[in-house]
């Protein structure tokens, strides 16, 4: 082999070692991500006391959502799953419907029963909101979640509130874990924890971080996330609790930039 094979496989080796390193060890990443989610609530039930009265309502919170402006994600080796630092702005679509009365089934002698009440519902219709797609890992998994924020698109929705279980006090507790909300922040579910379902639910994601880090530059990887709620929690007032159940599907879509 002649000096300058010699130099040109040398200059090569150190190419292609300097690649697998950064391959094999960190990369950024632009990432957009879209997705759907919907979430239906329903409860109808007595409550026990000496007046006996029927609540009843349900109602909807469903939306679209993608990625808006330029967002970027590090990621780095992990011994379990990739190292994500970073969040996606996204901006989501949607409607919101719901309805919810109190009216008598037995009244309490001698005592004159109570009205009937009908929430107010002038707060349902179009729904405009931003959300924060925060990434988070935690063992072997990377965890999804996303709290609504400011958008660039702005926030609308009419004047008032929709009958919601959140925004109606009508649930027992704070504590909707049966429903997937977590304590700490990165398993926090705010599509039931939050006003109006203004929120993702939880999700985790099992990433090999070599295959992702193997991406080539310029190169993009696919990763599509999914999470099911579907709970029964208890009613502040009334018998039956309140019954939840929805469904979030996502796509991820990571571009090596580095």
């Amino acid at each position: 082999m002649t000096a300058r094979a010699r130099i040109a496989l040398l200059v090569l080796s150190i190419a292609v070692f300097a690649a697998f390193a950064q391959s094999a060890s960190a990369a950024s990443f632009k990432v957009s991500v879209r997705g759907t989610q919907y979430l239906n609530w329903s409860l109808d039930g007595n409550t026990n006391n000496c007046e006996v009265r029927r609540g009843q309502g349900s109602g909807e919170a469903k939306f679209s959502f993608k990625s808006t402006g330029r967002n970027s994600l590090f990621v780095g080796s992990g011994r379990k799953a990739p190292r994500i630092v970073g969040s996606v702005n996204a901006q989501a679509n949607g409607t919101i419907s719901g309805s919810f009365s109190d009216t008598l089934v037995t009244a309490c002698d001698p005592f004159a029963p109570a009205d009937p009440y009908i929430a107010p519902a002038t707060g349902c219709g179009d729904t405009s909101f931003g959300l924060r797609v925060d990434l988070k890992t935690r063992g072997a998994f990377v965890y999804v979640n996303g709290p609504s924020m400011p958008g660039s698109g702005g926030s609308i929705a009419a004047v008032g509130l929709c009958p919601f279980p959140i925004d109606n006090s009508l649930l027992l507790s704070t504590d909707l874990s049966a429903c997937g909300d977590g304590s700490n922040l990165w398993q926090r579910s705010w599509g039931v924890a939050s006003s109006g379902g203004q929120g993702l639910f939880a999700s985790k994601l099992s990433i090999s971080s070599k295959r992702l880090l193997k991406t080539r530059k310029g190169k993009s990887k696919v990763i599509t996330g999914r999470a099911v709620v579907s709970c029964n929690v208890p009613a502040s007032l009334y018998a039956g609790g309140v019954t939840m159940s929805g469904e979030l599907k996502y796509t991820l879509t990571l571009k090596r930039t580095g």
